[in-house]
């Protein structure tokens, strides 16, 4: 009975062993089923676009005045202080025109004009050169269109030469509603981009607190239950506190003249009034610049192997700018997975995107096999990288040499051999 367990038991070490050695092999290519956007949340306490590096980058608080266009203010505010940080110049005199953007822009008011609106909307049709975004992307100076707080103002109203006085915009997006969740996400948008739009509720109580606190230490405190939005300011900082019970607030400017607050800035703790509750809008006036390498070369590979290398796509542009691309092209030999192939809002302070390629070459000794991967800038298709890919197969294809197999079965043999040996006796 052992003698039969034993030869039992040599057939099934037979069957382990040698079933590897006539099946083959191959490398294997680990997929990435989602990539995520990696924000940066080891930020600073501190960060404020009015005192960065010992500069002021915001403009001076605007007054809308009786006119409900606060959410015009805040998204032409943010796009002021977005050029003057593109542009590496706090000194930067820029004013831009909000009546423009009343007048001639009814695609970004939605025709509601002083009613209130989208910051959103605004820098949409700031974009747009559709007739509701009058045919062309940008907004006009201050100078060539005064703020009247009138909605009935033609747009004809403005400066002849206005078409070669335009300031032009590359892309928008919106950080979306979260509440005290979403604080990480905030900041790092601020930190990488620029000041953005937001609106919450203000309440008389606000008003009030505003028109009498002129401290820059002072904040709005989250005391009153309020539903819904109002109002539309430029968020352009942050404190971290935590003797603050939501630990922080929200450095904002106001488009109520420069009286209230300190000089028309103000405080707000976090969620105070439902801000961070709501969309969140910010804007790129830089263009991004696509980049990655070159060529990817590989020589004397086995036919009919699977192999896998890297490459990384990176935002070469300036600081605001934001790259949204697309692997459009690759060679048509092969079987190829890559992954990511798409990614959006890629900023130059963002870590470089790693994309993973996997290639199973054709079955073919000696060969060479030429192609590109194409990425392109979806927002300007001219702006696109091309990675020349090379590779060469060898005379040996992809099986283990009689040889190699000969001495893996003759070392596995002399260990079974060992085995039984010390198994029967």
């Amino acid at each position: 009975m052992k003698k039969i367990i034993g030869i039992y038991i040599l057939f099934l070490f037979i069957l382990i062993i040698l079933i590897p050695l006539t099946t083959g092999y191959e490398d294997k290519y680990e997929s990435i089923n989602k990539v995520e956007s990696v924000l940066n949340y080891d930020l600073p306490d501190y960060f404020s676009w009015k005192d960065y590096e010992g500069y002021d980058w915001t403009t001076p608080a605007r007054n809308q005045r009786n006119c409900g266009s606060c959410y015009i203010f805040a998204a032409v505010g943010a796009i002021e202080s977005c050029i003057k940080i593109s542009e590496n110049d706090p000194y930067m005199n820029i004013d831009l025109s909000e009546q423009y953007v009343l007048s001639c822009l009814p695609g970004a008011t939605n025709n509601s004009g002083c009613d209130g609106g989208s910051a959103g909307r605004v820098f949409e049709y700031i974009l747009s050169n559709s007739s509701d975004g009058n045919y062309y992307n940008g907004i006009i100076p201050e100078s060539c269109m005064p703020y009247q707080a009138n909605d009935t103002i033609p747009c004809e109203d403005k400066c002849e030469d206005w078409v070669n006085q335009l300031v032009p915009i590359y892309k928008w997006d919106m950080v979306t509603r979260g509440g005290m969740n979403r604080i990480p996400d905030i900041k790092n948008k601020i930190i990488k981009i620029g000041p953005i739009a937001v609106k919450f509720m203000a309440t008389s109580h606000f008003s009030s607190w505003f028109k009498n606190n002129h401290n820059p230490n002072d904040y709005y405190p989250d005391s009153e239950s309020v539903e819904g939005y109002n109002h539309g300011v430029v968020m352009l900082g942050w404190k971290d506190d935590s003797s603050i019970e939501n630990g922080g607030y929200w450095i904002c400017k106001n488009s109520w003249g420069s009286f209230g607050g300190y000089d028309g800035f103000f405080n707000i703790e976090y969620n105070a009034l439902n801000i961070g509750f709501s969309h969140m809008y910010y804007v790129s006036v830089a263009k991004p610049d696509l980049n990655t390498i070159d060529t990817i070369t590989l020589n004397d590979l086995t036919p009919g192997e699977t192999v896998s290398f890297n490459f990384t796509i990176e935002n070469n542009g300036k600081y605001g700018s934001l790259l949204d691309w697309n692997i459009t092209e690759w060679p048509d030999w092969g079987e190829w997975t890559i992954r990511p192939k798409y990614g959006i809002s890629l900023t130059p302070y963002d870590e470089p995107i790693v994309v993973k390629v996997s290639v199973k070459i054709p079955d073919l000794e000696e060969k060479d096999y030429k192609g590109n991967i194409k990425i392109i800038n979806k927002d300007d298709e001219e702006d696109f990288e091309s990675i020349e890919i090379t590779l060469t197969t060898s005379k040996i294809k992809n099986k283990i040499s009689d040889n190699a197999q000969n001495n893996r079965l003759y070392e596995r043999l002399n260990f079974i051999q060992s085995y039984f040996s010390n198994y029967f006796l």
